[in-house]
């Protein structure tokens, strides 16, 4: 018999998610999503390392890599490379005997390198921001230990400036908020 436990967790949007199940057996997973930017026209891929903490609730140290070539600039070309690392939280909700909808919802630093070139002349320079993300998306289960997802996700940086002596200032990104679609594997261990 599987005794409940109740685990309350406050995510960082400020929603509060209730769970009264027991966790599963096999409480760690690792994610490996890959994705598109529909706006920013930029690649993703990011990895969750996480631990089910109920049956529907799920907390995870969550990577992501991007990279963006950037021709708004013109005659200067831009190229921008994010890697970030926060934490996750993900809460399901089954649907069928094998499917389901989720939400997630995250934050952390983002280490953002930039270089632009204009002629023989580039400029390079880094920073770190902050970073907050949510998806929203459908999952299905392969087997017992293997789940697919189909997501959509918003991913807000804080904004930055990319700055060098002599060669001036960028802003960037250009949005704000990006939005992407993305396709990604769940192994249980």
């Amino acid at each position: 018999m599987k005794t409940p436990t109740i685990i309350t967790a406050i995510s960082l949007s400020g929603a509060i998610i209730v769970s009264a199940q027991s966790p599963e057996e096999n409480p760690f997973f690792a994610t490996l999503a890959e994705g598109y930017f529909i706006d920013a026209e930029a690649h993703y891929t990011t990895l969750d390392i996480g631990w089910n903490i109920s049956d529907y609730t799920a907390i995870s140290l969550q990577m992501f890599y991007a990279n963006k070539d950037n021709d708004d600039y013109a005659p200067i070309s831009l190229e921008e490379q994010y890697t970030g690392i926060g934490f996750n939280i993900k809460n399901y909700k089954q649907i069928g005997d094998n499917g389901g909808v989720y939400f997630s919802t995250g934050a952390g630093i983002a280490f953002i390198d930039a270089e632009a070139r204009l002629g023989n002349d580039k400029l390079q320079d880094d920073t770190q921001e902050i970073y907050i993300t949510a998806a929203v998306g459908v999952q299905e289960s392969f087997t017992e230990n293997l789940t697919g997802h189909i997501a959509l996700r918003a991913l807000w940086f804080n904004d930055y400036t990319i700055t060098a002596p002599g060669f001036g200032s960028l802003q960037g990104p250009e949005h704000d908020i990006n939005f992407g679609i993305e396709i990604g594997l769940t192994y249980k261990f």
